[in-house]
């Protein structure tokens, strides 16, 4: 992981600083650990899905989550899609079994 960098406004970026930002990828669960589906029928349970949660950030290009990262080859989380960790407000989790 790179190191933290440090803001320089007064200059502009250079190659490495650019590389250690793109290189840098967060450690995100994976498919298993959050009990994600793709809800490619739109049976999604009880409208707690991707589009509502707290972790979703849909994009231009592609939409993702913050703490999960497909690893089937299709990078795009759809709204429709789900896991466990669903949440509207980072506190409450309705899927999450306990």
């Amino acid at each position: 992981m790179a190191e933290k960098l440090e803001a320089k406004p007064d200059r502009m970026a250079t190659m490495e600083e650019y590389r250690a930002i793109v290189d840098d990828h967060p450690v995100k669960f994976d498919e298993k650990q959050v009990h994600f589906e793709r809800d490619e029928g739109g049976d999604h349970k009880d409208g707690m899905c991707c589009a509502v949660c707290f972790h979703f950030y849909a994009g231009k290009f592609h939409n993702v989550c913050e703490i999960f990262r497909p690893t089937d080859g299709n990078p795009t989380i759809q709204p429709i899609d789900y896991c466990h960790f669903v949440t509207l407000d980072g506190e409450n989790f309705p899927l999450l079994e306990e």
